[in-house]
């Protein structure tokens, strides 16, 4: 019974996108869903390719919080301007015509997996270079967003997903922010990788946050997989990141976060030590980290944001310079970053309003995505040489498959698990 539901529900989503325009896309098998809509695994039948199709909840676009409708804008806003390796790109959008739209489905590049469900797998190994590629991928995508103006504000192991080959590309711009430093919301990021700024609730911050949570992902593969910070609420998080990185200096604890945290800190979580990271970290494979790991993740995980390593200087560190490296010679980025006038709707728009401004972005992706193939037309034996030697190069890379088939069986439907908190503050 739940198999024909399942096919009738595919039968239905088939039939509305085929509505909505998108009738050369076939959908094949659902492989995700969470708060927001549902993620079906699809072919594009005109070029036989696989894509990745969000279909948005009805009750969002149809419902009364602009809050979560000002999230879709923003996502199909700056993916218009995105174009990197590393960084998930929006292939299409399809709606009913009318401006009172309640379907809407984006078209994202397919990819297999995302690394949360490989960090899960407790089985599957990463060797030290596999855990460079990765980052350098992550970092490469982030410094790219960076010099667009952006801080993406919530990357986490969801969001960053994976091919078999072990390609990294950065997803869901949906919380993404200027990087004017000015006032933005706390209530960001999955809890474990939030930064201190982020946990003690400071009303103005900027890219570092992203720099923070990288080093959150790099230090748990470095932890058998398991994160650093597991909080279970505001204030436990808070004590996990004290009892791994240390107390804070005075200066450096009176530049981060509102009053009440402040004091908290001082009254509770003070002369705790920093844990020795050549012993408490070691390499997938087992042995301890070369000093140059030890070093980023010490630069990565400061308390001071201001004292945080930028993610440029991360690529340019030794630890990862040869293989950033690798990346600058054989997989540029595919348009240079340009800043991003990022204009949010003001917060007394309605959800209708917005979704005037979800349709004339939608109008700009679609120019941005035609002019993009008819410059590909032209030059269509220049691009062909650029995928070739783009393939030779990934093939010709150190580390072939890292990960292994089992983990891309039996996916199908899994619920999103972010955990996040309004139930605590430090008031």
């Amino acid at each position: 019974m739940a198999e024909a539901d399942s096919n009738a529900d595919s039968d239905f989503y088939q039939n509305e996108m085929r509505q909505c325009g998108g009738g050369h896309y076939k959908l094949e098998s659902l492989v995700g869903k969470g708060s927001y809509g549902l993620v079906f695994k699809a072919v594009d039948t005109t070029t036989g390719e696989f894509v990745a199709v969000k279909r948005v909840h009805e009750e969002i676009l149809h419902g009364n919080s602009a809050l979560t409708v000002r999230r879709i804008w923003q996502e199909i806003f700056v993916n218009c301007y995105l174009d990197h390796p590393n960084i998930i790109y929006l292939r299409d959008i399809l709606r009913p015509q009318s401006s009172k739209f309640s379907t809407l489905y984006m078209i994202f590049d397919f990819m297999e997996i995302d690394l949360s469900k490989v960090l899960k797998n407790r089985d599957e190994d990463f060797s030290e270079d596999h855990v460079k590629w990765i980052m350098c991928q992550v970092l490469r995508a982030l410094d790219y967003v960076h010099k667009c103006g952006i801080v993406h504000r919530d990357v986490t192991p969801s969001n960053l997903l994976l091919s078999q080959e072990c390609d990294v590309k950065l997803c869901d711009f949906g919380l993404a922010r200027d990087n004017g430093g000015h006032e933005m919301t706390e209530y960001v990021v999955m809890r474990w990788y939030r930064a201190p700024e982020l946990v003690m609730e400071d009303s103005e911050y900027a890219a570092a946050v992203d720099v923070w949570a990288c080093g959150c992902i790099m230090g748990q593969m470095f932890n058998k997989n398991a994160p650093l910070f597991r909080g279970e609420s505001k204030v436990k998080q808070l004590d996990a990141i004290i009892k791994i990185i240390g107390t804070p200096l005075d200066e450096d604890l009176e530049a981060v976060g509102c009053k009440n945290a402040r004091t908290y800190v001082r009254t509770r979580l003070m002369n705790r030590q920093r844990v020795n990271f050549k012993t408490f970290f070691s390499k997938p494979e087992g042995g301890e980290l070369p000093p140059e790991a030890i070093n980023l993740l010490e630069k990565m995980l400061v308390f001071n944001p201001k004292k945080r390593i930028s993610v440029s200087d991360a690529l340019a560190h030794p630890y990862l310079h040869d293989t950033n490296q690798w990346f600058e010679e054989n997989l540029p980025a595919n348009v240079p970053p340009q800043l991003i006038d990022l204009e949010m709707p003001d917060d007394k728009e309605d959800v209708t309003t917005i979704k005037k401004l979800i349709t004339e972005q939608i109008d700009k992706l679609k120019q941005r995505n035609e002019a993009k193939r008819a410059k590909q037309e032209k030059r269509v034996d220049a691009v062909d040489d650029v995928e070739r030697s783009s393939k030779t190069a990934r093939d010709s890379c150190p580390f072939g498959k890292v990960l292994s088939e089992d983990l891309f069986k039996d996916l199908d439907g899994e619920e999103d698990d972010d955990i996040d908190d309004y139930e605590d503050c430090w008031d």
